[in-house]
């Protein structure tokens, strides 16, 4: 779910008690923000960017906060067994998902931009983590506050050493070679070093 635009509502049809059925929601952050105790009932909910401040409009039960602007609804429905598909379908049918406008029958607000994810390999991902964290933090309001304040983000601290706090560029990429086989292991990498002095002699992380 994009919600950088406007909120979206998922409305959920009235579903027999015995049968489970769950919404999970899960932000950018895989935070898990929704609730188990919304019952059987049909019903209308809203998910809103962090920030939103806009009204709840008549029909919306509850209003679900993620910490991204983007965001994960994961639908579940129980089969008990292969003859009790049909059944299964009735309650799939009446998922829906759509934009706050759609819900309200009003024109639709301005489109946000669009998102220019960057390419991801598996080697991207061992030698560019710190790019795709840069992406990343502009869908987290109050991470990307970091990047804000530091012009280009990640990438800049690693890549511009004159943009940072003292010495921490070398710390960042010294840190990293030492537990270089530690981070391999992790599916993460070492980045290519930011100063020509970097790791050499002694250093004071300065304030």
């Amino acid at each position: 779910m994009d919600l950088r635009a406007e909120p979206i509502v998922i409305s959920v049809p009235a579903v027999d008690p015995k049968l489970y059925y769950s919404v999970q929601l899960t932000d950018a952050s895989t935070y898990n923000y929704g609730s188990r105790a919304t019952g059987s009932d049909a019903g209308s909910y809203m998910v809103v960017a962090p920030g939103w401040t806009g009204d709840t409009p008549t029909g919306i039960k509850k209003v679900f906060r993620p910490g991204s602007t983007l965001s994960l609804a994961i639908f579940r429905t129980q089969l008990f067994n292969p003859g009790d598909i049909d059944g299964v379908k009735v309650v799939q049918a009446g998922y829906k998902a759509q934009p706050l406008s759609a819900f309200l029958n009003q024109p639709a607000p301005p489109a946000s931009p669009a998102l220019d994810f960057p390419a991801f390999t598996p080697e991207l991902a061992k030698t560019d983590v710190f790019e795709f964290l840069d992406f990343a933090l502009q869908l987290v309001p109050r991470a990307g506050a970091f990047r804000r304040r530091h012009g280009p983000g990640f990438r800049g601290l690693l890549y511009e050493r004159d943009r940072l706090w003292g010495n921490r560029a070398d710390f960042l990429w010294c840190g990293c070679r030492s537990q270089q086989s530690d981070y391999r292991h992790a599916g993460l990498g070492c980045y290519r070093r930011p100063h020509p002095s970097a790791c050499t002699g002694s250093a004071t992380l300065s304030a």
